[in-house]
């Protein structure tokens, strides 16, 4: 548990992105105050790693429960901070625009050369680490671990419809799903019955 001082800061950004080395379209974003961070993460609102500025610390502590998980292959730099978030470093918004964001349009990276379905999964699975690891912070009360494990399942309850992804998370209270967010009966039935089975 990383509770104490102000741990980390994180300002607006802008996005540049480029094609041949010629820059091609900017665009500011600004960022905010939240008095929950860790649920605006969890909610996949996060920043680019470079608007974020952390003490070395938690940096350190972070990485000992792989924060940069060598196995992620989307959305890295949304769960090293949000596993921070979770271990419980605090944010602290500082306003203005301190850094750019490069995206180079005839580059293509990891994340970006992954199909929808195949990014689902993954997402999913980092979903389910996020679920077990909120489960065993002491410092989390039990109304704010059921809010944000809410939040997960909604994500994690999306995808697995959209792509028919078994559910990464095991003992899920059935009732903590948004039912209304899965579209037809029989997807409803079906979605039950793998709540079922990993509830037994």
């Amino acid at each position: 548990m990383l509770r104490g001082a102000l741990d980390i800061v994180y300002s607006g950004w802008q996005l540049v992105e480029s094609f041949n080395g010629m820059t091609i379209y900017c665009r500011l974003n600004s960022a905010g105050y939240h008095l929950d961070y860790l649920k605006e993460l969890l909610d996949n609102n996060w920043l680019p790693p470079h608007a974020y500025l952390m003490r070395r610390e938690i940096a350190l502590n972070v990485a000992e429960i792989e924060g940069w998980n060598p196995i992620t292959k989307v959305s890295q730099d949304r769960e090293f901070f949000t596993k921070a978030a979770i271990l419980g470093a605090r944010f602290q918004f500082v306003p203005g625009v301190f850094c750019n964001y490069y995206r180079r349009l005839d580059y293509v990276s990891v994340s970006r050369n992954i199909n929808e379905e195949d990014r689902a999964k993954e997402i999913v699975r980092m979903l389910g680490r996020f679920y077990e690891q909120i489960g065993v912070q002491g410092w989390i009360s039990s109304d704010h671990k059921r809010a944000y494990e809410k939040i997960l399942l909604r994500q994690t309850l999306f995808r697995s419809v959209l792509y028919n992804i078994p559910f990464e998370i095991k003992n899920c209270p059935i009732e903590y799903f948004d039912w209304n967010s899965v579209r037809g009966v029989n997807n409803k039935l079906k979605k039950m019955e793998q709540l079922l089975a990993g509830a037994s």
